[in-house]
C-alpha cells in the first residue's frame, strides 16, 4: 500500500502519545483516502504517505545504444521524446522484477517498438503502454534500430518511481553527515551534485553540496551539513550534466 498502516487516531492516539519520533514524522503526514482499499481504521486519518521520485535523462551528442536505466525503486510511469531520423525505430525491453532474492536469472521482455522516424515523438511508458511499459520493473534499455548509423538522434527520458516509506535520506535538524557511494567515481567528468529543497525558520531554503572525484574514498565521499529551524523536508535531488 501507499500508506503506514497506522494513523494518529488509532489505538486511542497511542503514536502521538507513546512514539517520540512522531514530532519528526508529523511534518510528513498525509490524509488515507477513503476509497483504496484500506480497512476502516486507517481510513481518513492522518498517516505517513508513500513518496515518488523523478529520474530525467538526456544523453549528450549521440547516444550509446542500448540505453540502460536502472533504480533501486520501483518505475511506475514515464515518457520518452524526441526526434528519430529517416528509417531509424526506438525500442524498449524490460527486466523481469527478481521478487525472490537478486541472483535469480535475468528475465527480459522481447524488444518493442515505441515510434518510428522521421518525426518528433513523445510516448508514455505506464501500465496504459504496449506490454505494461516500465510499470513495475527496476530496469529498462531503449535501443535506436534502424536509419543511417550516424544520423543524428535525438532523446530525452523522463522516468517516475515510487520508493518504500522512509526510505529516501532526508534532512534532520542540527547536524547531518550525508554520505555518497559510487562504483566508479573516478569516471565522474563533473561535480555530482546533490540539492536539498526544505523549509526552515518559515521560509524556503536550498542547500547544494557537490561531489567531485577526489572527495571520494574507496568509493565513498562524506560531506556535512548543518540545518537550524528545520520544518520539512520537501525534496532531494540528484543532478549529474
Amino acid at each position: 500500500g501507499r500508506f503506514y498502516r497506522v494513523t494518529e487516531e488509532m489505538l486511542d492516539g497511542n503514536w502521538p502519545k507513546h512514539d517520540p519520533n512522531f514530532a519528526k514524522a508529523a511534518p510528513y503526514l498525509a490524509r488515507v483516502p477513503a476509497d483504496e482499499g484500506y480497512n476502516e481504521q486507517v481510513r481518513g486519518g492522518l498517516s505517513i504517505g508513500q513518496a515518488w521520485g523523478r529520474i530525467t535523462y538526456q544523453p549528450e551528442g549521440k547516444m550509446q545504444s542500448p540505453l540502460a536505466i536502472e533504480s533501486p525503486y520501483v518505475f511506475v510511469d514515464g515518457i520518452v521524446e524526441g526526434m528519430l531520423s529517416e528509417g531509424a525505430r526506438l525500442e524498449i525491453r524490460t527486466l523481469q522484477a527478481k521478487a525472490l532474492n537478486p541472483d535469480q536469472p535475468d528475465v527480459w521482455s522481447e524488444w518493442s517498438a515505441i515510434a518510428e522516424g522521421p518525426r518528433p515523438f513523445r510516448a508514455r511508458l505506464g501500465a496504459e503502454s504496449p506490454n505494461r511499459g516500465i510499470h513495475g520493473v527496476y530496469r529498462f534499455e531503449l535501443r535506436i534500430a534502424g536509419g543511417a548509423p550516424d544520423a543524428e538522434q535525438n532523446l530525452r527520458v523522463q522516468a517516475d518511481f515510487e520508493n518504500g516509506i522512509m526510505s529516501i535520506p532526508r534532512l534532520v535538524e542540527g547536524r547531518n553527515v550525508l554520505r555518497m557511494r559510487l562504483d566508479k567515481a573516478s569516471s565522474l567528468a563533473r561535480p555530482l551534485r546533490l540539492r536539498y529543497d526544505y523549509r526552515a525558520g518559515g521560509t524556503e531554503a536550498t542547500q547544494e553540496i557537490e561531489f567531485r572525484p577526489e572527495d571520494f574514498e574507496d568509493g565513498v565521499a562524506t560531506k556535512v551539513v548543518e540545518i537550524s529551524g528545520l520544518e520539512r523536508c520537501n525534496r532531494v535531488t540528484v543532478e549529474y550534466r
